[in-house]
């Protein structure tokens, strides 16, 4: 078993045809770190599994799995809510991009198609395994969490709510939806 935090960073020039596996356990420093990062009550754990690949055109292909354990803030209560994710990864990099291709104008479906087979950039020359399962984890992630008691507290509440607070709890949940910059995109990905 790997040891907690190993195999962080891969340079592009170390991939080639065979393929290379590595894990990442994250650290309890990585959790504190990464709890504050994504906004979390708290995360428990979190691990990677990778496989990267390079094809004859220098396409770097990662494949993979990340799980996490985690919790976020009801979005009506404040309470905790619990999740566990487990997600298949699978992408394309191409180490002679310095930028991301620009996002073309096309239907939502076509695009969905589009950004997951055109290779994204890898200006640094190296990934950052942890990064990538964070990254993961935030798009994986419940995006509106809701506690189990939330409506109830809600109906409880909301006759006693002035109209400045009704508001004021409208417009929070709106900023929860522009937070996540991946929050359209994971919207893809659960569709498939």
């Amino acid at each position: 078993m790997p040891k907690k935090g190993s195999s962080r960073v891969i340079r592009a020039d170390e991939i080639g045809y065979t393929p290379i596996k590595r894990d990442f356990i994250a650290t309890d420093k990585d959790l504190v770190e990464i709890t504050e990062r994504l906004g979390l009550v708290s995360l428990s754990e979190l691990t990677a599994a990778y496989e990267l690949v390079a094809n004859k055109k220098g396409i770097i292909s990662v494949k993979g799995h990340v799980h996490a354990v985690l919790e976020q803030e009801c979005v009506v209560s404040g309470l905790p809510v619990g999740e566990t994710i487990d997600e298949k990864i699978d992408l394309l990099f191409d180490p002679s991009l310095k930028e991301d291709l620009p996002m073309p104008d096309l239907p939502e479906d076509e695009l969905a198609i589009w950004i997951l087979t055109v290779p994204e950039a890898l200006p640094e020359g190296r990934f950052d395994l942890a990064d990538l399962a964070v990254q993961h984890v935030s798009l994986a992630m419940e995006q509106f969490p809701r506690h189990e008691q939330a409506d109830m507290i809600l109906a409880r509440y909301q006759d006693e709510l002035s109209e400045e607070e009704k508001s004021a709890l409208e417009e929070k949940k709106m900023q929860e939806n522009e937070k996540n910059p991946f929050a359209a995109l994971a919207q893809l990905k659960r569709s498939e």
